[in-house]
């Protein structure tokens, strides 16, 4: 998965998303961030292309480690899918998106901090297993 700027991040289980659907989904990557990097997650273009994104304000913090838990989101719309008329009467689009098991779904941007962190994580999602994880509230619960 290493690109000339950054790396390419796996999804681990096959995930279908119609148009307006959100899934959660773990990389097959397990990561442990050195205290003096950052990684930001950004979408893959081709896929972008399609109406799929990952959630790129997904960062992995300096001293975080585990698998990376990706929010998905079909953004197309039944709107935005009517319009390819001609698409749909070929059988070829009806905005559903298919993502395969090991499939790059991502990438992974590394920055070098001037320093080590002097609070590296240690929060509630370090050492975060292999399957998605959901949204973790401190205190009350939020709805």
């Amino acid at each position: 998965g290493l690109s000339t700027c950054g790396y390419d991040l796996h999804v681990r289980d096959a995930v279908t998303l119609r148009p307006g659907e959100f899934a959660l989904a773990v990389t097959v990557e397990r990561l442990c961030i050195p205290d003096d990097v950052v990684g930001v997650m950004y979408d893959k273009s081709t896929l972008k292309r399609l109406g799929f994104s990952v959630g790129c304000a997904t960062v992995a913090e300096p001293g975080w480690s585990g698998w990376l838990t990706l929010e998905l989101t079909n953004v197309n719309t039944r709107r935005s899918w009517l319009g390819g008329l001609l698409r749909r009467l070929r059988g070829l689009d009806d905005g559903t998106i298919h993502i395969l098991a090991g499939q790059p779904i991502g990438q992974i941007m590394f920055h070098r901090l001037t320093s080590r962190s002097s609070m590296p994580y240690s929060g509630r999602y370090q050492n975060q297993q292999a399957n998605p994880q959901p949204a973790l509230f401190v205190g009350e619960l939020r709805e």
